[in-house]
């Protein structure tokens, strides 16, 4: 947990401490072995309390959760564009809201906490018959080949795809190496409106 971290932090700043008084080259080691870990604690540090802040009010309607959860992040210091391009009158039907909530916010953490972005973009838009979800970053890139090294299941992609796949609709990322990445979702209309349709 975070509280035992911290702790442990501190007994590890100690004990670096003391080592420069006899090794300068270790010290310096175990010094950047606790930046790097506190590093990881502030990470998760901030993907609780976006968990927390994770919009959950079931009678609000989808537009109104999808705006909450981007303000969210925007207020930790992110640069979120949100393109939303779909008639009012279009009410997504529970399970279909939840799920799409909770994808965009892994979505989103991701291109924060693994791909280092800065810039994003959100865009929702309704064509062809289907809900179509798009985000892009500017983050650092993977290389698409190395998917099956076990990054799917590190960034959480892999329960994204199954999530999506689970409400008829198809999922699909793309990346390359400093060029950022995009996470695409189609979803038939059909399946996704409350009340089963217009």
């Amino acid at each position: 947990g975070v509280i035992q971290s911290l702790y442990a932090f501190g007994v590890s700043l100690e004990v670096a401490n003391n080592t420069l008084d006899t090794s300068l080259p270790k010290g310096k080691e175990l010094l950047n072995k606790v930046m790097e870990n506190l590093d990881a604690t502030i990470h998760e540090i901030r993907h609780y309390i976006l968990d927390l802040t994770l919009p959950e009010e079931q009678d609000a309607r989808w537009p109104d959760q999808l705006r909450a959860l981007v303000d969210n992040f925007a207020s930790a210091g992110l640069e979120i564009n949100l393109i939303y391009e779909v008639p009012d009158n279009l009410d997504l039907n529970l399970l279909v809201s939840q799920e799409l909530l909770y994808v965009l916010r892994e979505a989103l953490s991701n291109a924060t906490r693994h791909a280092q972005a800065t810039r994003i973009q959100v865009r929702i838009t309704e064509r062809q018959g289907q809900l179509q979800v798009a985000v892009l970053d500017d983050g650092q890139g993977f290389d698409p080949e190395k998917l099956g090294d076990g990054l799917i299941s590190g960034h959480g992609l892999k329960n994204m795809q199954q999530r999506v796949e689970n409400l008829g609709g198809e999922f699909k990322i793309t990346s390359q190496l400093g060029q950022g990445t995009q996470v695409q979702i189609n979803l038939p209309l059909k399946s996704v409106r409350a009340n089963g349709g217009r």
